[in-house]
Formats: C-alpha cells, sequence, structure tokens
C-alpha cells in the first residue's frame, strides 16, 4: 500500500509546520506514518498531528489501529512538549 499511495504534498507541508518542534526522530517517525494511507486520510492525520503540536489538544479518526498510532504519537508529543518547558 505504501508504494500505491505515497506521502501527499499537502500533508507532507502541513507536517513541515512540525519540523523543529519536535525531535527530529518524532518527525521522522510522522512522516514515515503517512504514506500508504489516501491523500484524505494523511491530511486528517497531519492536521490532527499539526494541532497536538500546536495546541495541546488530541483529535482521533475513529479505527482503531490509526487511533492507536495518534495515540503513541500525542504521548510522545506531550512527552517532549513537556521537556522542553522544563
Amino acid at each position: 500500500m505504501r508504494a500505491q499511495y505515497p506521502i501527499d504534498g499537502i500533508a507532507k507541508s502541513v507536517l513541515e509546520n512540525i519540523e523543529g518542534r519536535v525531535s527530529d526522530k518524532l518527525y521522522q517517525d510522522m512522516m514515515d506514518y503517512l504514506p500508504g494511507f489516501n491523500d484524505d486520510m494523511q491530511l486528517e492525520i497531519a492536521d490532527n498531528l499539526l494541532d497536538a503540536v500546536c495546541h495541546g489538544w488530541q483529535h482521533y479518526i475513529g479505527i482503531p489501529h490509526i487511533d492507536t498510532k495518534m495515540k503513541s504519537f500525542y504521548f510522545l508529543i506531550e512527552e517532549e512538549m513537556t521537556n522542553q518547558v522544563n
């Protein structure tokens, strides 16, 4: 599926707004998660991750395996944001 659905340019540009706000590893993990999903799903995931970084919001998709991964990203984002403040 990753070959069939490479990273969407719009989703990539949304996630580029996160670069530098989280660790390089977490940023790359987020980018690496997007391929394999259709363009609409990639954009929704990217928007949700940007909201988490910028506002601390946690949005879920309603698809268990995606929500599990989002929860993991949200935990790591919160951990990094907390460590940046301290």
